[in-house]
């Protein structure tokens, strides 16, 4: 495992990095671990959760600049806010928050067309299936309460979730599979107090359609 910085000033804290200077320290921590890996003889297989597959996603256009084959090199990605299609930084592509870090460049869209490559995304996983029509205000306050409860649950996954995932398509050299959320994370909350249950059911089948 590497340990990369993992920033995001200023929801990890007030002393934490900005996302930018995390990224940036990201992608040359692991631009180097790779490269040494080749330099041994090795095939790289990169496992990438959260801000580790943006970290992954702008390292991939450098490295092919470096001549790394796509023989060379493999990435699994998951909970990925570069997601080509939900994701957080490719939904808001060109937008820029200086003073919190988020500039047009870093971002956009994982590359799908450089190195082998499988996204795993949880759905409703607000930072990696974002609506994609932020004007609905259901879908946005759905996908702000996946954050917190669908973007943590993947170390939680069973190998049957997994092999469960639904098989989006290949384009490029990329795989995507969505794995499916049983209830909605809107409702998450209400679940937890008593008798909640049966509400949320109750709702669910509507609320899901708007």
């Amino acid at each position: 495992p590497l340990t990369t910085p993992e920033g995001l000033y200023p929801i990890t804290g007030i002393n934490t990095l900005k996302i930018n200077n995390s990224l940036t320290q990201g992608v040359a921590t692991l631009n180097n671990a790779i490269l040494q890996q080749i330099a041994g003889g090795n095939h790289v297989d990169v496992f990438g959760y959260s801000q580790s597959s943006s970290v992954s996603s702008l390292l991939m256009s450098q490295l092919a600049a470096e001549g790394v084959k796509p023989s060379q090199v493999s990435f699994i990605l998951v909970g990925d806010p570069s997601n080509p299609n939900g994701g957080f930084l490719e939904r808001f592509v060109g937008v820029s928050a200086p003073s919190f870090g988020l500039t047009s460049n870093i971002t956009g869209a994982t590359p799908s067309n450089l190195f082998p490559t499988s996204i795993y995304t949880k759905e409703y996983d607000g930072f990696a299936d974002f609506p994609q029509y932020p004007i609905n205000l259901l879908s946005d306050l759905n996908a702000f309460a996946g954050i917190a409860f669908d973007h943590t649950a993947y170390v939680d996954l069973t190998p049957q979730q997994i092999s469960g995932a639904t098989d989006l398509g290949t384009f490029g050299n990329t795989t995507y599979y969505m794995i499916p959320t049983d209830n909605l994370p809107l409702l998450e909350p209400l679940r937890w107090i008593p008798f909640g249950n049966p509400v949320a059911d109750l709702l669910q089948p509507d609320l899901t359609v708007l």
